[in-house]
């Protein structure tokens, strides 16, 4: 613990002089601090005493706002900060020193470190009735010159005087594992925070028009939105249901209400060997709800800066002349294209069936020219037949009677436009455009390069054409002959990463303080269109579904999207409600119906609308 910080011979090592000398320096460098400047922040209001205060200078850095490529450094000074890691560490990736020796804090400036990191220090009362605290502010200072740093105080607020006016301070009322969480979310604008100070006498004020709004979802209890915990039992149940019942061998299910995650819980195991438990934080095969949480949302954003026209037609970005280029942008988005469900591949599957995977015309086993786009471990793709399989795609033939036929086809064609209006793959934009700037750290394409295939659920067993287990790589046989990346399938997620997408269009494309599409899109591609239960590229209620994958209670502006793996997620504007539910129903055998027959998807979705009822009787 505070033994590291007490032993100060690491420091006379390193600065080379006497513990004497040094302490009269440390004493002369305190005696010189420079106090806090609140000077301009003349009306004030005694702070609560169970509120978190923010002590910072214009322009503010708490709480912080783009999460693209942060590198976070966390100092743990006392006893361990568990429930503070733990919260944090939903928001974002952090490297952790706990009681760091005074050799490390010396030399870390002087060490191999990212320049543009920022330190978090955490420090408590027994960190501030230390006999070497003074020496503690100086080498904090001194850090603080070199790194954008945050002071997390549990300790009295007499414990800032001496500490750099330019270290931004968040001050907790006290230490505990509730405090821990709230100020790791505080960071992060979770929760609503106000910009304080120290004045003369060194007692807390609070700015009277300072303050820091909420602009992320924080995690909270039911009860925070005013839902009993109790009723949301009925998810555990099922989920454990379905399980038993060998629907599918694990799943995630993520439930938020009013802006805030109520209830983030994963069940079972990858697989029903049952050799580890599924994490918060293990990936899921989207399938089909890639079609919203990627493309539709590229569309929307092209729309949104008016470079792409809905009632325009496919040759307005691609050029050609047969039927397919004559084809709507909102007749793809619908499935109103009249286009067939699946894409021409139905060859080449066969091919790999029957003669296997050989370093033919087609397939090889290892990746050499002109096999290059890999389909599955150790399969690779001939990059001249996938230039063939687009050929066909814009060649097919259209009905003429133009009516809902969902198909895959329709949005591995809105891939295509995307990528040609914005001269970049489609993973690329929407990993730029969205998924980093959010900070989600999970959501992806290609998880095999973002994570250890331990943290991703396999899917099925393939013992048609690619004679293998699928474990991080995608499901859908069109996208992965795309090599993983399709319109209509290849995302990876955790039910996480895929709520706070679905939030942001809850907060009318709000995220982080960042607006990354306008209210009015959003209502233009969520709301039913004319002649079909559906929206532009989302999915809504349809009562003409035999089995409802979605709750019975479910309002008519709710919107989302299924996937055949046993996903779904479902945003409700009326009640300010977001539902996912994430499984693997397909491993390992895809013909596997108990999901559907169990109606579980929309048996857990209607427990959180009798919760909200049952809390809120009229």
């Amino acid at each position: 613990m505070l033994s590291r910080l007490c032993v100060l011979i690491m420091t006379v090592a390193v600065l080379g002089c006497n513990t004497s000398t040094r302490e009269k320096e440390y004493e002369v460098v305190f005696s010189k601090l420079p106090k806090r400047d609140a000077a301009t922040l003349i009306e004030v209001l005694v702070p609560s005493q169970d509120s978190i205060y923010i002590i910072q200078q214009a322009p503010y850095l708490i709480p912080f706002k783009s999460l693209h490529n942060k590198n976070f450094v966390l100092f743990h000074f006392g006893e361990q900060y568990k429930h503070f890691e733990q919260s944090f560490g939903k928001y974002a990736n952090a490297t952790s020193l706990r009681n760091p020796s005074w050799h490390t804090l010396i030399q870390f400036n002087t060490q191999e470190q990212r320049k543009d990191s920022t330190l978090i220090v955490l420090m408590d009362s027994s960190v501030f009735n230390n006999p070497y605290f003074n020496s503690f502010i100086w080498v904090i200072n001194r850090l603080s010159k070199q790194y954008t740093t945050t002071l997390v105080n549990f300790a009295s607020t007499n414990a800032l005087i001496g500490f750099d006016k330019d270290i931004v301070v968040v001050q907790a009322p006290q230490r505990n594992a509730s405090f821990e969480t709230l100020t790791a979310q505080a960071l992060f604008g979770a929760i609503p925070t106000q910009n304080a100070f120290l004045n003369a006498q060194n007692v807390l004020q609070v700015a009277k028009k300072s303050s820091n709004p909420k602009i992320r979802s924080a995690y909270v209890s039911p009860e925070n939105v005013g839902i009993s915990s109790n009723l949301l039992k009925g998810l555990d149940s099922f989920a454990l249901l379905g399980i038993r019942e060998g629907a599918f061998p694990g799943c995630q299910v993520l439930v938020a209400k009013d802006g805030d995650f109520i209830y983030s819980k994963s069940f079972g195991a990858p697989t029903y060997e049952k050799k580890k438990s599924v994490r918060n934080d293990d990936l899921y095969d989207l399938a089909s709800i890639t079609k919203v949480a990627a493309t539709t949302l590229a569309v929307m954003k092209l729309y949104d800066e008016g470079k792409l026209d809905l009632n325009a037609s496919v040759k307005n970005y691609i050029k050609g002349n047969a039927a397919v280029h004559n084809l709507k942008i909102k007749d793809l988005l619908t499935h109103t294209s009249g286009l067939q469900a699946n894409p021409p591949i139905i060859a080449q599957i066969f091919h790999a069936r029957d003669k296997g995977i050989h370093c033919d015309t087609l397939f090889c086993r290892e990746m050499k020219a002109p096999f290059t786009t890999q389909v599955a471990e150790h399969v690779y793709f001939s990059e001249l037949e996938l230039e063939k399989i687009w050929d066909r795609v814009f060649q097919l033939k259209t009905n003429p009677k133009k009516g809902y036929r969902y198909s895959d086809v329709n949005f591995m064609i809105l891939h295509k436009i995307v990528e040609a209006i914005t001269k970049q793959n489609l993973d690329e934009y929407v990993d730029a455009n969205f998924y980093q700037p959010m900070g989600l750290r999970h959501i992806t394409y290609y998880p095999l390069e973002r994570t250890h295939r331990s943290k991703i659920m396999p899917t099925i067993l393939d013992t048609i054409w690619r004679h293998q287990l699928l474990h991080g790589y995608v499901h859908d046989e069109g996208a992965a002959f795309l090599g993983g990346v399709g319109g209509n399938a290849g995302l990876f997620s955790n039910a996480e990463d895929l709520g706070v997408l679905f939030q942001m269009l809850l907060n009318e494309g709000k995220y982080g303080g960042k607006q990354y599409l306008k209210p009015a899109t959003i209502k233009t591609f969520t709301s039913k269109q004319a002649g079909i239960h559906r929206g532009l590229g989302f999915d809504k209620p349809n009562d003409k579904n035999r089995y409802l994958p979605y709750a019975p209670d479910a309002s008519g502006a709710t919107y989302g999207h299924t996937g055949y793996t046993g996903t779904c997620v479902w945003a409700d504007p009326e009640q300010n409600l977001l539902f996912v539910l994430l499984t693997n129903r397909v491993h390992p055998d895809k013909r596997n119906q108990k999901m559907v027959q169990l109606n579980i998807r929309s048996a857990m979705h209607q427990v959180v609308y009798d919760a909200i009822k049952k809390s809120n009787p009229q």
